[in-house]
């Protein structure tokens, strides 16, 4: 019960903070909690699946000085 109680806190304070907000996006990110060796939890979240459909930009600008 306590690593819950932990992990509640954690995500309130950074709900708080504004690092974690609902959203009605259609893409969704993984957010996992780790532990640290020290204790306390690492926030952790997953860009593979917005990675992957993200489309590159096949005609970048140009930097000023190469012009």
């Amino acid at each position: 019960k306590n690593k819950f109680f932990i992990l509640k806190k954690t995500f309130k304070d950074l709900f708080n903070k504004g690092f974690i907000y609902i959203s009605n996006s259609l893409i969704m990110i993984l957010v996992l909690f780790v532990w640290k060796l020290g204790g306390g939890l690492r926030f952790y979240y997953n860009y593979r699946a917005l990675n992957a459909i993200i489309k590159i930009d096949r005609y970048p600008l140009l930097l000023i000085k190469e012009t």
